[in-house]
């Protein structure tokens, strides 16, 4: 007899079969064989005892964090519980040989949670309910039932590796016939690369964490998804999804680029390289370009010449509230120059502002 154990056990959807997988795979030592077995698994009979054609028997228990499975060649069964707070003598009244609650009135909760579990392994070997009422006690060592012989065996699990500190479960195994040596072994935990591939989100969880704090563009995305290493089908899917929920919308992406570029005082030109950079077309770049300052009625040269001013003219500093011009020479035009092109605006606009401003007298103020 073989007893598999997991102090990680989580409860979540299909892990208990995983779990099988696992140790069905260590007992007989091919994984291939092992899937299908664990495929093939079916129930004895309405009270739910599992088989697997073609394999040994089993018996499967889990309390809390543990998860344990016995396997071997006769009949068996295995139960685990974590002791709890229960109306323990009421329920042993109930249900308990006459012996066994004795026991329990003498020993109280500790002898109850004691008896449960081999009173519940007796009942999973024998294939019978957990209500029937004339299960014979279990505190010897043998059990007679139905002119079969059944042997029950208290088991100590090893401690937590995480804590170290030894754990407060009670475990017991019936067999039928004879007893016999229970091997434990545990079940390995997932590496971190599996682990990591457990936990991995999907293309489109990704993406949605992605988009939360801004807009993207679509090629922004698809390299963002290419970098977390998801397929090309993913990743084609999970746009196309996007683009049919207008999360991804380079149009509207280059709109609301050229709104934020202009409220910084920006000529068209850097928006336009941006958005090339971003990887969004010429044709949506300026279709955008041309619905903004349609819908905003822009006019860049005016814009460009304001800033241009500012650069010409200033405050006076005594305090009278004086406009006054700073000398028009070739280096404030080149600085004019610079900055103007630096902001993004077209070299046509800036020629003509720099003409412009070289006409400047204080009547023009």
């Amino acid at each position: 007899m073989v007893l598999y154990y997991t102090h990680c056990y989580e409860n979540r959807q299909g892990e208990s079969r995983h779990l099988l997988l696992k140790a069905i795979t260590s007992y007989i030592g091919n994984n291939k064989k092992a899937e299908q077995l664990v495929t093939s698994i079916r129930y004895k009979d309405k009270l739910g005892k599992p088989e697997i054609e073609g394999f040994d028997e089993f018996s499967i228990s889990h309390s809390e964090r543990t998860w344990a499975v016995l396997i071997g060649k006769r009949e068996c069964g295995l139960d685990i519980q974590y002791p709890k707070n229960a109306r323990f003598q009421e329920v042993a009244d109930r249900f308990f040989d006459e012996f066994d609650k004795e026991a329990v009135r003498e020993k109280g909760q500790s002898e109850f949670f004691r008896i449960w579990t081999r009173r519940e392994a007796l009942i999973k070997a024998i294939g019978a309910s957990v209500t029937m009422s004339n299960t014979p006690s279990v505190l010897e060592e043998e059990v007679i039932f139905e002119g079969r012989k059944y042997s029950l065996r208290d088991i100590d699990l090893p401690a937590e590796e995480q804590t170290g500190e030894q754990i407060d479960l009670n475990v017991a195994v019936c067999i039928e016939g004879h007893m016999e040596a229970v091997e434990i072994r545990e079940l390995q935990k997932q590496d971190k690369k599996q682990e990591k591939t457990k936990k991995r989100k999907t293309a489109m969880e990704a993406a949605s964490a992605y988009l939360a704090n801004r807009m993207r563009t679509v090629l922004e995305m698809q390299t963002y998804l290419k970098q977390k290493a998801y397929s090309v089908d993913e990743i084609e899917e999970t746009i196309s999804e996007l683009k049919e929920l207008k999360y991804l919308d380079d149009y509207y992406y280059a709109l609301r680029y050229f709104e934020y570029n202009h409220s910084k005082h920006r000529g068209s030109l850097r928006a336009v390289r941006e958005l090339e950079e971003k990887g969004i077309s010429d044709e949506i770049i300026g279709n955008a370009r041309e619905d903004y300052f349609y819908e905003n009625k822009i006019d860049e040269y005016e814009e460009a010449l304001g800033l241009a001013r500012k650069e010409v003219f200033y405050l006076s500093e005594d305090g009278s509230g004086c406009i006054v011009q700073r000398e028009i020479n070739n280096r404030l035009l080149a600085g004019i120059g610079r900055k103007l092109e630096r902001r993004g605006f077209c070299a046509e606009h800036i020629y003509r502002i720099l003409n412009e401003i070289r006409n400047l007298t204080d009547e023009n103020i």
